[in-house]
């Protein structure tokens, strides 16, 4: 009679002995029920069976063999041994040490799709545990997709697995933790489509992890989409069509977690009128510093008019706004980007800046930052600023403390004229000196009272450094005075090459915007400044002039040929208006085409700013739709994709726009 096995190392030495197939089963079912210590001596066995078997060609022996088919046969046969291991190490990945965990990641790495759907339905709750564990800790992108079902699982303690991996995986992804991801942005868009699924099933899972990873990794604009292919489409589509429970829940969520992202997330979501009471009530509450920074480094999304006033109505009281922000101890930190954010942010904001954040922006150390502080609507900042030791910061904050007006203004734009006015940059005493005379007779109540103190003024600085010239010359066109100007203004044109090149540009557009027949147009067409060319052609079909002097026709239609990219946009867009009627009408579609498919990175930039200008005036989207949004998605030009973007988004406003009023009015889309 045989001795009974009484130690656990005596009973796995039988299942090693046992054939590689059911050893493989065995090993399995033996982890699944054993203790942390018994792991540690019974894994190895099933880790062995899991490392792939390789024959390289080095010996004479294989490279023989390898010929009659033995080899392959072998690699094959080794190849199911090593999956079914693998299947195996998922089912049991929960009670393995970390070292062993670590190892079975790396050798089950791009196997786990041929072995997950049995384990991810096996009947042990331990094993589907193991799968979102696995999932967690790997975060491989093939473990992905299980996740959504594995939340509707029956076992309490499995869901929890799964709604903790989604959790993590997201926060990680958004770049919130030192987890490394090799692929993270593919990564990122296949957790979105996940993300989507765990929503559509959120009734039955009710799990606010879920809506924790959808905050932390939802961007774009919510809109519907039936042929949503990527997952940040899919679940912008989910996103825009919730159920108004599930929105409720995820509003909820918004207003009371500690993601950091949630501040971020509500500066996004603000546009939307479903959301824009959860959003404000967020950014009205306390936050932590990292919070305020990824908060601030999207103030950019501030430029959107919607936000803009939302923003507005947020941060208008100092009491209610005195949360949103963060002390200067915890900005010293932060990096650029978001100090930038601030200073925007803070000059979108109706109510006086607070002295503190005034002390810390005047001393930054980024210029980037001074300068969008100038735009700030307190007055002593400023003049701060104005007294900034960059010239560029210092003169901007010049032209606006200068072109302000109101009581309380006033009186400290008098106060720093005369310190301006000796300040050590030259660009800041020309500015001053200009402005503050323009305040006086040299203005648009001067326009009124005065006309020929007015005239005469304005013929002054025509005849002023580049500087005054240029500012003389956009109030000229602004006031439609360059008729009464127009020997003054010639003069400034230097058709013989003469003079400043940005004067001479500005000066070419204001004579043919006065006098659109003058004598000297033709010759400004001519000229060998692209600058000058573009500027007439722009100015011959300035709001909607009608057609361009016949003698200058035949020429306008020359430059549909000019080497420069602007002039010939230009062009093709005072045809489109109709500008040359009475010269060649011709289609100009193969034009546009033309410079949208050009190797040049300008010619596209400028057929995107030219369609810009021509959908609306002749329709056409469906022609050149596609075509934007490849230049939008696909573009290597970072500035032509920037563009085309634009033009998409207004595109699509356009067309919703124009949907909502014909369902408003009774009709439908045509």
């Amino acid at each position: 009679m045989s001795r009974p096995n009484h130690t656990f190392s005596e009973r796995l030495a039988q299942v090693i002995r046992l054939a590689p197939s059911l050893r493989i089963a065995a090993l399995g079912d033996v982890l699944l029920g054993c203790s942390p210590e018994e792991s540690v001596e019974a894994a190895p066995a099933l880790l062995e069976l899991a490392a792939e078997t390789v024959f390289d060609d080095r010996s004479r022996a294989v490279r023989l063999f390898r010929a009659t088919h033995v080899i392959p046969w072998l690699e094959a046969r080794y190849r199911r041994q090593a999956l079914a291991a693998i299947a195996q190490l998922v089912r049991v990945y929960s009670r393995l040490s970390d070292d062993h965990r670590r190892l079975a990641r790396t050798l089950g790495a791009g196997s786990w799709r041929a072995v997950l759907g049995p384990v991810a339905t096996d009947p042990a709750p331990e094993a589907r545990r193991s799968v979102a564990l696995l999932a967690e800790e790997s975060g491989d992108p093939e473990l992905f997709e299980v996740l959504p079902a594995l939340l509707v699982d029956r076992r309490a303690d499995v869901a929890t697995q799964a709604e903790r991996a989604l959790v993590k995986l997201a926060v990680s992804l958004a770049g919130l933790s030192d987890t490394p991801f090799d692929h993270a942005p593919e990564a990122a868009d296949i957790m979105r489509g996940v993300l989507a699924q765990a929503l559509a099933t959120f009734p039955e899972h009710r799990r606010r992890g879920v809506l924790v990873a959808v905050l932390a990794l939802a961007h774009g604009p919510m809109r519907f989409r039936e042929d949503a292919a990527t997952g940040s489409q899919r679940l912008a589509s989910v996103l825009a069509s919730l159920d108004p429970g599930i929105a409720s829940a995820l509003k909820t969520v918004l207003n009371v977690t500690r993601l950091p992202l949630a501040g971020r997330r509500a500066m996004e979501w603000m546009r939307y009128p479903g959301y824009r009471s959860a959003s404000e009530r967020r950014l009205r509450s306390h936050g932590t510093a990292l919070e305020k920074s990824l908060l601030f480094g999207a103030a950019h999304l501030l430029v959107h008019p919607h936000r803009r006033d939302r923003w507005r109505s947020v941060a208008g009281g100092a009491g209610r706004g005195a949360d949103l922000w963060p002390s200067p101890g915890a900005m010293a930190r932060w990096p650029e980007g978001p100090r930038w954010g601030l200073a925007f942010a803070l000059a979108g904001t109706p109510s006086q800046v607070p002295a503190e954040l005034g002390a810390w922006l005047i001393t930054d150390r980024s210029v980037r930052v001074r300068m969008a502080a100038t735009r700030s609507r307190d007055v002593a900042l400023q003049s701060d600023l104005s007294l900034d030791p960059d010239a560029r910061v210092a003169h901007a904050a010049a032209v606006q403390l200068m072109a302000r007006r109101g009581a309380g203004a006033d009186a400290e734009v008098s106060r720093h004229a005369g310190l301006l006015a000796r300040s050590p940059h030259a660009a800041v005493r020309a500015t001053v000196q200009a402005l503050a005379g323009r305040r006086g007779v040299v203005s648009f109540a001067g326009a009124a009272s005065d006309p020929t103190a007015f005239a005469a003024a304005l013929r002054t600085e025509l005849r002023g450094s580049a500087s005054r010239q240029l500012a003389a010359l956009s109030l000229v066109r602004k006031l439609g005075l360059a008729g009464s100007l127009t020997p003054e203004i010639a003069e400034l044109c230097g058709v013989d090459g003469g003079g400043d090149a940005r004067v001479r540009a500005t000066a070419a557009s204001a004579l043919c915007e006065g006098d659109p027949g003058h004598e000297l147009a033709p010759r400004l067409l001519a000229s060998s400044d692209p600058r000058v060319r573009a500027n007439v052609v722009d100015a011959l079909g300035h709001r909607g002039r009608g057609p361009a002097p016949a003698a200058l026709r035949d020429r306008i239609m020359e430059l549909k040929a000019d080497p420069h990219h602007r002039v010939r946009a230009s062009v093709l867009r005072l045809i489109v208006a109709g500008a040359t009627t009475g010269a060649d009408t011709s289609p100009v579609d193969d034009d546009i085409a033309t410079l949208l498919s050009s190797p040049e990175s300008m010619n596209r930039l400028a057929g995107v700013w030219l369609l810009s200008r021509v959908l609306p005036v002749r329709g056409g989207w469906e022609r050149w739709g596609p075509k934007i949004v490849q230049l939008a998605e696909q573009d290597r030009d970072a500035r032509v994709r920037g563009r085309a973007e634009r033009v998409r988004t207004r595109a699509e406003v356009q067309v919703r726009s124009l949907w909502t009023s014909s369902r408003s009015s009774g009709g439908g889309p045509e």
